[in-house]
């Protein structure tokens, strides 16, 4: 079970910082700033 949540916590993490560098970085695509 501890393997399934350090998963699911991981994957979770993993696209909240998908989000949140897609909100940062959308705006700034076409100037070539984003990672």
């Amino acid at each position: 079970e501890l393997v399934l949540v350090l998963v699911a916590v991981l994957f979770f993490t993993v696209l909240i910082m998908n989000v949140f560098i897609g909100v940062i970085c959308a705006p700034r695509l076409r100037a070539q700033e984003c990672l």
